[in-house]
């Protein structure tokens, strides 16, 4: 009998491809030298070396991946690659956001990431390949009762309840029994639905990119994926629909060894109109309707999003004209180096390094609001650094939240030294998961702790710590709810055979 293709590791499915893979990474290496050059403003010799040294760093996880040197999921790849866009890019072009400083103080910020990416790629290597043992049992999907495209029925149920309940929600269908329910007990189902519609998701663009999911069910995950991503983009935030997005995208990509480029470029270029169209209808629904309480019906989302991309259209067409240059765009606004710049004139000359207190904010927000209604804000450590550096007051986070990102964030508690804490802190959780997950079968509960990670990963550097750690918790927490009703522990030698690489 032919084996599950979810008792195989991620690693044993893209061995076969690891040509395909590399030759796709240096294509994409080639690909983003190019775009760093063409884009160069700067004439600054050293801006241009520290730009094309993070450049050169932010690539060595992705190599040391696609050669099988650390094997598991990509998490650290997909870190590392967005800090391309996040500082080498923004520094190269001399964007919008940094023009206000100096070339000194945008060396120093760069230096600073530099070290970051160092500390990080050092801690996230060492702790990936530490050889572990492996356990007697394991939490695994009953592959044996669940025959070929079963499982996938099993996902596109999963995905379909998920995709339903933000429908339901999001269209007010729901609201009357949500009231009837103790407070945070609707944050807790949110949570579940995400969890289970990104794992849905990923494992369902893997069995489509292995070519195992049935050509009849391609058509209603196709639907399902397009429905749910409209109806998280309902709520105005964008990250929603870059997770779901992503997670398409990269179970897919593992799925065939190979990179849906023109998707991936058509959704590039759809979010941005959608980035520069965003404002005007926030300003629009969440002032008339407060905050993000916005009821929009499942036969209203076409006319919906029509009208948002055409005014993302209209505004783009307005910035054409300098003089009529409004703001940044998705590039300027996702660049960090920002913040970091902006703590740099501040801190320690006008106002003191907050130590550690936004860290310190993350455990109390770990417990959840249905024992503790009244507890923190998830955005509590961005709010403390936006009031304490004077980037907003109090009353303005009532309203919207400036991000600082995870480096900028930890200089603001640390300084220089953050830097070195920062990489060292979110390299070794990266290479403990890495580790702890690789060479598991896809159908274990370690794989899908691993591709939560891998998600919740990509937009980490871009957001305080104490709001990923709490999603990534309150994400484990509904995965292993949901892996303690529909796995069952089964004898790890029936799966994993041993082998010399295993760790």
């Amino acid at each position: 009998m032919e084996k599950h293709a979810l008792n195989f590791s991620l690693s044993d499915l893209i061995d076969p491809y690891r040509k395909r893979l590399q030759q796709s990474f240096y294509l994409l290496a080639l690909i983003m030298f190019v775009l760093l050059i063409t884009i160069t403003e700067t004439s600054n010799t050293l801006l241009i070396g520290i730009s094309f040294t993070i450049f050169v760093l932010a690539l060595v996880p992705s190599y040391l991946w696609v050669r099988g040197i650390v094997k598991g999921f990509p998490i650290a790849p997909v870190i590392a690659l967005g800090e391309i866009f996040l500082f080498a890019i923004p520094i190269l072009s001399y964007s919008s956001g940094i023009t206000l400083y100096s070339d000194e103080e945008i060396a120093r910020a760069g230096m600073l990431e530099i070290l970051f990416l160092a500390t990080f790629i050092f801690a996230w290597y060492k702790l990936s390949r530490r050889k572990r043992n492996i356990p007697p049992t394991m939490l695994c999907l009953p592959l044996d009762r669940l025959k070929g495209v079963t499982l996938d029925r099993l996902w596109m149920v999963s995905l379909a309840i998920a995709a339903l309940y933000t429908v339901s929600f999001m269209a007010g269908w729901v609201d009357r029994f949500l009231f009837m329910l103790p407070p945070g007990v609707h944050g807790i189902l949110r949570t579940i639905a995400s969890t289970v519609g990104i794992a849905s998701i990923f494992f369902l663009a893997l069995s489509m990119g292995m070519g195992r999911l049935a050509p009849l069910s391609r058509i209603p995950f196709l639907f399902l994926l397009i429905l749910y991503i409209m109806a998280n983009g309902v709520s105005l935030l964008l990250s929603s629909i870059m997770a779901f997005v992503m997670a398409a995208v990269i179970g897919y990509s593992m799925g065939s060894g190979r990179i849906p480029w023109i998707t991936l470029i058509l959704f590039i270029l759809v979010l941005q109109v959608l980035h520069v169209g965003k404002e005007p209808l926030r300003q629009r629904y969440w002032t008339q309707l407060g905050g993000t309480a916005i009821k929009v019906q499942p036969t209203q989302y076409l006319s919906f999003y029509g009208n948002w991309f055409a005014e993302g259209l209209r505004l783009r067409e307005m910035r054409q004209d300098p003089e009529l240059d409004d703001g940044p765009d998705i590039l300027d606004r996702a660049s960090i180096i920002q913040m970091i710049l902006f703590a740099q004139a501040r801190a320690p000359e006008y106002v003191d390094y907050l130590n550690g207190r936004t860290i310190m904010v993350i455990p109390p927000l770990l417990v959840p609001r249905i024992i503790w209604p009244d507890k923190p804000r998830t955005h509590e450590g961005q709010i403390m650094l936006n009031v304490h550096f004077g980037r907003q007051t109090i009353e303005e986070t009532e309203r919207t939240y400036i991000s600082w990102g995870m480096l900028a964030e930890f200089y603001g508690n640390f300084g220089w030294i953050g830097a070195i804490i920062a990489g060292l802190l979110l390299g070794g959780v990266v290479g403990w998961v890495t580790g702890y997950t690789s060479n598991f079968p896809l159908g274990s509960f370690r794989s899908l702790v691993a591709a939560i990670f891998l998600i919740s990963s990509a937009t980490v550097s871009q957001i305080a710590l104490s709001i990923w750690v709490t999603a990534t918790f309150q994400a484990l927490v509904a995965a292993t709810l949901f892996s303690l009703i529909v796995m069952r522990r089964i004898p790890t030698s029936s799966i994993i055979p041993p082998r010399e690489d295993d760790h």
